[in-house]
């Protein structure tokens, strides 16, 4: 990585905080890596997910804003990586969004919906949990609303001229063989 590293550690450390034992009206540091394309978003959540064990994290590139829902992955304990934040529901007043805020909020996910009842032709009930805590880690070039902005910690991504300079060279230096890559550290968590 060139350049600054404040922006990989914290985003680190909010992903190592999923084994956190979290007590009631407490919430995990959700980071949203913002910026504008190219600026080292997705590359900085692709090299901190190398150093965590594949368990550890749940990952959905793209879908529809419910999938989240109905998703059958278990979110205990578990990195939540939305590659992109557009893939999350945005809108304010929708029941997925409210639905991803109480993941958050909550530490666990808990959605009622209803459906037709086949045995007695009304409507029914459902509900879907599943415990937590989880950690969202995203990346998007615009900014969410105001109720998803208070669960998020926000890191906006710099591409000036020092840090395009920075990572520059790092890639040189890798290509010249001048720093051999680093294999990823085994850890358990």
């Amino acid at each position: 990585y060139g350049g600054d590293v404040k922006f990989p550690l914290i985003t680190y450390l909010s992903m190592t905080s999923r084994v956190l034992e979290v007590r009631d009206g407490e919430m995990l540091p959700h980071v949203l890596l913002h910026g504008s394309s190219s600026s080292g978003k997705s590359f900085i959540v692709n090299t901190v997910k190398k150093m965590l064990p594949v368990e550890a994290y749940h990952v959905i590139d793209a879908s529809s804003v419910k999938a989240f829902i109905y998703d059958p992955a278990p979110l205990e304990h578990k990195v939540f990586i939305f590659s992109e934040a557009d893939s999350l529901p945005s809108r304010e007043n929708d029941a997925s969004a409210s639905a991803m805020r109480n993941l958050l909020a909550d530490n666990n996910l808990h959605y009622t919906l209803t459906s037709a009842d086949r045995r007695n032709g009304g409507m029914a009930t459902r509900e879907i949990v599943k415990p937590g805590p989880t950690v969202l880690v995203t990346t998007w070039t615009k900014l969410p609303g105001p109720e998803m902005s208070t669960r998020l910690l926000i890191l906006e991504m710099h591409d000036d001229p020092a840090q395009i300079a920075a990572s520059l060279r790092a890639q040189a230096n890798l290509e010249l063989g001048a720093h051999a890559p680093v294999a990823p550290p085994e850890l358990v968590a």
